[in-house]
């Protein structure tokens, strides 16, 4: 794979939200790479001994994962757009996240590996309402 285009990012994009939304955590990880880094400020929350924010590994992912979706009983995304930077084969997709009521403005980044697989990803969270 040389780049990305728009179609593959939003197709990603579909199948990573119909993943999440019914809680399909092997649907989730088969979309990335067993190498994968991710960060995100929630990592703290579930795994406060993962102080810097960041998992390694498709492994450390689905710990990480699993213990959201345990805390989260209440989990559900709604795309909102994406951008494709397609020369660092990246995605850049905004979505609003509701956690247990709570719904929070999201942007997470995906870099992706020759093959298809995301193998760089980090969550940014915004204003939450």
């Amino acid at each position: 794979m040389l780049g990305i285009s728009e179609e593959f990012a939003r197709e990603h994009i579909d199948r990573w939200v119909r993943a999440w939304n019914s809680r399909d955590l092997a649907a989730i990880l088969a979309m990335y790479s067993d190498d994968i880094e991710f960060t995100s400020p929630k990592i703290r929350v579930v795994m406060p001994e993962k102080s810097e924010g960041r998992v390694k590994g498709k492994k450390e992912l689905e710990r990480y994962w699993s213990l959201a979706l345990q805390k989260h009983q209440e989990l559900h995304f709604t795309p909102l757009a994406f951008a494709i930077n397609d020369d660092n084969k990246e995605c850049f997709f905004e979505y609003v996240s509701l956690l247990n009521g709570q719904k929070t403005l999201v942007v997470e980044k995906f870099q992706f590996s020759g093959d298809g697989l995301v193998i760089r990803s980090s969550a940014f969270y915004g204003a939450e309402g």
